[in-house]
């Protein structure tokens, strides 16, 4: 006779869901902290959330349909129940379980191809030690989810021409999956996905340059030219409010990059109504050519899962290269 392991039934949920399972007195403890850190604002989004987060009773008559949903947070002691079951059937669980307090991940527990990420509390001052690990969580969902975003844009491939053709045209790369038209017009590079009349989306991103470098970038500057390229290559005006905006600045690739984000309108759309969505617009200073290029990406997508649309034009621009950089490899 052969062995069988536990049966695995099939993950539920989206990838942006998380079912958390704790005991109830500690789960209202630390609730309002860990909704907050884990359903972070979207890009800027007004009422919106990256991830869902649904709370469930483990020792409750209707745990044992959320337990299947594919990413599930068991917080617990090493003797309580869920978690017990959980090591028991958990595909390749370590052998030696990591003394509590730790953090650490199962797969296929109870569905197949499903995560369970499992915080094992302390004896003594629990809560105190959840709330300690929440930047953790939610930079491990967010890393989790933006690998699942990048796998699906490049699974048949990008639509890019080889670098050296890129760069000797251009003087610049950027990665863009198959499934996007590509257009050019002057020193304009256009990229968009168009969604199909059942599923209205758009997902825009352009590249262009200004040589010599300008002083005025920040802020003002950035919109302004925003505006042209609205006016001339969006098919639709867009106007900005600034009283939303959240600004930023870093580094990409050791060049300066100042950030937008924000939220553009259309209040009379040819589509028959107001129309709106986020944007992200970078000026990227590249010193070795004089230039600053203006990367904008853009989305229209009503009644959508933004998040994963967002991270994808988000993915998109952070493939960007000027100058002799090096190129963007996808991780496929």
């Amino acid at each position: 006779m052969v062995a069988c392991g536990p049966r695995r039934g099939v993950t539920v949920g989206d990838r942006d869901d998380i079912v958390v399972a704790a005991e109830p007195s500690l789960w209202k403890q630390v609730q309002d902290r860990v909704n907050a850190s884990l359903q972070p604002r979207l890009f800027g989004i007004p009422n919106s959330r990256a991830f869902q987060v649904t709370y469930q009773d483990p020792l409750g008559e209707e745990w044992s349909g959320p337990r299947h949903n594919l990413q599930v947070l068991l917080i617990g002691e090493p003797q309580d129940a869920w978690v017990v079951d959980a090591l028991a059937r958990a595909r390749g669980a370590p052998s030696v379980i990591p003394p509590a307090p730790a953090l650490f991940e199962l797969e296929d527990v109870w569905a197949r191809e499903q995560q369970v990420m499992v915080l094992l509390l302390p004896p003594t001052d629990p809560g105190h030690y959840v709330i300690d690990r929440l930047g953790e969580l939610s930079a491990h969902y967010e890393r989790r989810y933006r690998e699942g975003v990048v796998g699906r844009m490049f699974a048949e491939g990008t639509g890019q021409a080889p670098w050296d053709t890129i760069m000797g045209e251009s003087g610049f790369n950027v990665l863009v999956p198959r499934y996007y038209e590509r257009s050019k017009h002057g020193d304009v590079y256009l990229f968009r996905k168009t969604g199909t009349d059942s599923l209205e989306t758009i997902r825009h991103v352009t590249v262009t340059w200004r040589t010599p470098i300008p002083q005025d970038l920040q802020g003002g500057g950035m919109l302004r030219l925003r505006r042209q390229l609205a006016a001339a290559h969006f098919g639709s005006r867009q106007t900005v409010s600034r009283r939303n905006i959240l600004a930023s600045q870093t580094t990409h690739q050791g060049n300066i990059t100042y950030q937008l984000l924000g939220m553009w309108d259309n209040p009379r759309s040819s589509r028959g109504g107001p129309t709106r969505g986020p944007f992200i617009l970078r000026a990227e200073i590249c010193q070795s050519q004089d230039r600053m290029y203006l990367l904008d990406g853009w989305l229209y997508a009503p009644e959508q899962n933004q998040h994963e649309y967002m991270v994808e034009l988000e993915s998109i621009m952070n493939s960007f290269r000027c100058g002799s950089a090096r190129p963007y490899t996808a991780n496929r």
